[in-house]
């Protein structure tokens, strides 16, 4: 399968693409910035520039649109709202101009859990990018996917976590680990033939959960920190070193549809993540 990441030098793209290759297929990258990996065609551009994108695009079976800016990108504000508008709704209403004109048949649409926040400039901006694909398979019948990730920022990118230990106070709070991010877009391409052209499912990408919604419900009803502490009593120690902020309630979302459209089972839990804390401190 002829498949084109856009914006496939990031994060994702790097962790992806790689696999993408071993199981045959050909992977096309648009993006400015080169990649650190090899791949079968890299073309240096922008999604905004229709020429690139259109030269790019043909030939390709699928096209998984990742390129945006992201809310790491507003939380640091080292963009502007003019910014995101333009890569995040304009970037998204180009690529689904060149998919409704036939020069590619599938897609499959990176958004964000954002779309569900009512603040932030971010989560505004992937929800019109929703909007648009979805509208976009709908008026002209054709085959996606929507995934709405958590943050999956890896633990390695030094430019937004310092530390390993920095980014497992992010992971507590709510995030997927890229190692689970991947096998959701490679299992979303391998369901996107028995999709319904046009119905577009939005679907939640988020880790495994280890609280059930009893526990969650009654968070540290016996104190600060009771619910980790019973949880985890062997990790008390990490949590501690690490200060983790054990006394906020970590929040999931039901990843049951994306379970039963996709097959996706996340593996990376809280538990690893606290053991691989607790070797990182002891090293």
């Amino acid at each position: 399968m002829r498949i084109l990441l856009t914006g496939g030098s990031g994060d994702l793209g790097t962790a992806l693409a790689p696999l993408l290759t071993q199981h045959g297929h050909q992977v096309s990258i648009l993006d400015p910035i080169s990649p650190t990996f090899d791949c079968h065609d890299y073309h240096p551009g922008s999604v905004l520039d229709l020429e690139s994108l259109l030269m790019v695009s043909a030939g390709i079976d699928v096209v998984i649109h990742i390129a945006a800016w992201h809310g790491i990108h507003e939380a640091s504000q080292l963009k502007t709202q003019q910014e995101f508008w333009t890569l995040n709704v304009m970037g998204t209403k180009r690529v689904s101009e060149i998919w409704a004109a036939g020069v590619f048949p599938s897609l499959i649409h990176i958004s964000s859990s954002s779309v569900f926040k009512t603040t932030g400039y971010y989560g505004f901006t992937k929800r019109l990018a929703e909007q648009i694909i979805t509208n976009t398979a709908k008026t002209h019948g054709l085959q996606s996917i929507t995934l709405r990730p958590r943050g999956f920022i890896p633990p390695w990118n030094r430019e937004v976590y310092a530390s390993f230990t920095e980014w497992a106070r992010y992971f507590w709070q709510g995030a997927v680990h890229i190692q689970d991010m991947v096998p959701a877009v490679q299992k979303a391409l391998s369901s996107l033939a028995s999709v319904e052209p046009g119905s577009n499912p939005r679907l939640i990408v988020d880790r495994y959960a280890e609280f059930s919604q009893d526990e969650l419900d009654n968070w540290d009803k016996h104190g600060p920190g009771t619910s980790f502490s019973e949880k985890f009593p062997e990790y008390a120690f990490v949590a501690d070193m690490a200060e983790l902020p054990i006394q906020l309630k970590p929040k999931t979302y039901d990843i049951s549809e994306t379970h039963d459209l996709l097959g996706y089972e996340p593996q990376y839990s809280l538990e690893r993540m606290l053991e691989e804390l607790r070797e990182v401190i002891a090293s």
